[in-house]
């Protein structure tokens, strides 16, 4: 939980869930990381599952995207990151490690997270530069 911009007063912030995306490599000297992002979860999403969607949309970049499940073809973008930071410096999208928390920032907030039916989806592989095979 993070004051929303602009709704809090001096003596006590208006609270709400946020996204945080944050880029990090261990052996990359990528420098174009991204700085991280904060940014808050859309109201209407609050009472439903969010979907979160990491993808390589190419072979130098990937994305990390959220959707309600109410209408997950309404997606929004959060972050884009290039590949070499998860490449070890190589270039090209070589996969991905995601992590998800929820804390109330040291504060004495009480709302439930429930983190459930992780999934993947192998949409396909690059053989070859410009040469892909498609996931069965």
């Amino acid at each position: 939980m993070r004051p929303l911009n602009g709704t809090a007063s001096s003596t006590k912030p208006t609270l709400a869930p946020h996204f945080r995306f944050l880029a990090s490599g261990l052996q990359s000297n990528e420098k174009n990381t991204p700085l991280p992002f904060v940014t808050p979860v859309p109201i209407s999403w609050l009472q439903n599952p969010i979907r979160l969607i990491i993808r390589g949309v190419n072979e130098t970049h990937y994305t990390l995207s959220a959707a309600s499940s109410v209408r997950p073809n309404e997606i929004q973008l959060i972050g884009q990151v290039p590949a070499t930071i998860v490449s070890d410096g190589a270039g090209l999208f070589t996969g991905s490690l995601v992590g998800v928390y929820a804390t109330n920032n040291g504060g004495s907030g009480a709302t439930p997270s429930y983190i459930s039916r992780w999934r993947y989806r192998g949409i396909g592989q690059a053989i070859v530069k410009g040469q892909y095979e498609m996931a069965l």
